[in-house]
């Protein structure tokens, strides 16, 4: 049996015996991951670059090289916000591989209120996803107003019974968010 398929390297189709067309497939898998990967990178102002050098320093993957590189942002950026969106994104990254991620979605709620904190924000009102996209235990949080102190002593999202998923299995996946209270 043969296939019409391309390549990320040619675009082209071509007839492929089956092994051929598998192959194709693992080698458009890998340039989606790759593209994946740089997408997230280039929201810190980093590139491609960084992967490959991540790489060469031992990553066996595309996405262990990522989580390196947003591991090393969140804990090492000057920037509130870049700490905050590494830590989200390796949130989303753990959960899809089927690993614990809530600590880092607490860590990145943690960051947005350092930040609230840093630019002057006395308080804070929880935001949910919505009634269709929320648990009952974030409904029940929907609109709640802490001053930026108090909340990161309670620290109350992720909603510690949140029952959403994101891709994978596990419950949890909290999508509460902290927006400025300018009232």
């Amino acid at each position: 049996m043969v296939y019409p398929k391309a390549t990320p390297k040619n675009r082209a189709k071509r007839l492929m015996t089956e092994a051929e067309a598998k192959e194709a497939e693992l080698l458009w898998g890998a340039y989606e991951q790759r593209q994946r990967a740089v997408s997230t990178l280039s929201a810190f102002d980093l590139s491609e670059r960084e992967l490959e050098n991540r790489m060469r320093l031992g990553a066996r993957t595309d996405v262990e090289a990522l989580k390196s590189i947003l591991l090393a942002v969140a804990n090492t950026s000057v920037d509130l916000h870049h700490r905050k969106m590494a830590h989200y994104q390796l949130a989303i990254l753990e959960e899809r591989d089927g690993q614990p991620y809530r600590e880092h979605l607490a860590w990145a709620a943690k960051y947005q209120l350092l930040r609230f904190e840093q630019d002057g924000v006395q308080k804070v009102r929880i935001l949910t996803a919505g009634e269709l996209d929320s648990c009952p235990s974030c409904q029940s949080q929907s609109g709640r107003v802490l001053s930026v102190g108090d909340a990161l002593c309670q620290m109350p999202i992720p909603c510690a019974g949140c029952t959403r998923t994101l891709v994978g299995e596990a419950p949890g996946f909290c999508r509460c968010m902290y927006v400025a209270d300018l009232n």
